[in-house]
Order: C-alpha cells, then structure tokens, then sequence
C-alpha cells in the first residue's frame, strides 16, 4: 500500500514554477526522468539525499518540501513495525511447533534424532529467510527505509541504513541450525 504524499505535488509544482521539465529536473539531481516522475506520481519517495538536493535546488527547507507526510510516514512505519512483527510471531511459532513436533514424534516411536534433523533445520532456515526477504519487500514497498532515514535526519538524530528485520530473520535461520546440529553433535547420534 503507497501512502499518499504531498510531496510529489510539491515536487512539481517547483519544478514548473521554475520552468524545467522532468527531464531538467533529472539532469540536474543525476537521476533519470522516470524516477523524477515516480516521485511526483507518489509511487516511490525520494531518498534524504535527493530530498536534501531538491531543498537546495527550489530554495526551501527540508521541513517546508516534507510538509504534510512526515505524520504520514511516522503511520506508515508504526503499520509496518506492526506487519513485521506478527511475521516474526508466525515466523517463530512455526519453528517451536516444528521442533517440539519432530522431537515428540522421535521420542514416542522410539526412532533417532539424526535422520529427522533436516525436518527441522530445512522448513525453519526456509520459513526465516522467507520472513526475511518478504519484510523487506514490504519495506521496500512502502518505502519504510526512506522514511526511518528522513524522520531520523529531521529529528536530528544519526540516520541508520540497515534493515534489522530481515537480517534478524535470517540470524535466525542460522541460529536454529547451528542449534539443532550442535545438540545432534552433542547427543553423538
């Protein structure tokens, strides 16, 4: 879901009280004139370095070119931490159902770990690399990274460019295996 913005109203209306067209607008900022009008169309937002390229450019202020999304964007990031997290909740019931399964089934029917172990280890690194990379496109999607980065310039704060949420899915991943394969090891089966 876009979230709609103000800002590509305000992008083009600068650009035309100025006289440039889109492709002005691009050479100017060294991006190509369909990300000028994906800008001004809503469907992508500029990155803080454009934002802060574009201030200069029509002569405002950051806080005057944002006006009206910054409410928006802090929204959109709460609505996302929200999706993540219920991912992540899945994400790890599903790793305690398949593990408590699979350790359960092999002690009732009196059958080893070892040959069980990559029912475990498999669907659990495929279910946190799936959270991973679908929390991502979800950031991506709703531009979540470039509005943490804009809030966190603006607040004055330093501004963070990793994506925890699919590097920890896939920690996870890693975690679960080494786990798993470390009590195999342990238990010398």
């Amino acid at each position: 879901m876009v979230v709609e913005m103000k800002l590509g109203g305000q992008i083009r209306e600068h650009r035309e009280a100025m006289g440039l067209s889109q492709d002005d607008l691009a050479g100017r900022l060294f991006v190509s004139r369909q990300t000028v009008s994906n800008w001004e169309t809503g469907h992508t937002y500029p990155d803080v370095q454009n934002l802060l390229l574009l201030g200069n450019l029509f002569d405002i202020t950051l806080d005057e070119l944002v006006k009206g999304d910054v409410e928006k964007m802090d929204e959109e990031i709460r609505r996302n931490r929200r999706r993540i997290l219920f991912l992540v909740v899945v994400q790890w019931a599903l790793v305690v159902f398949l593990t408590a399964y699979v350790f359960f089934d092999s002690y009732t029917h009196g059958r080893y770990w070892k040959p069980y172990w990559s029912m475990v280890v498999i669907p659990v690194g495929l279910i946190c690399i799936g959270v991973g990379v679908y929390s991502e496109k979800l950031q991506k999607k709703a531009d979540i990274a470039t509005f943490r980065e804009l809030l966190s310039y603006i607040s004055g704060k330093p501004v963070d460019r990793t994506h925890r949420n699919s590097i920890l899915s896939l920690a996870a991943g890693v975690l679960v295996a080494v786990i798993v394969l470390g009590i195999d090891i342990w238990l010398g089966w």
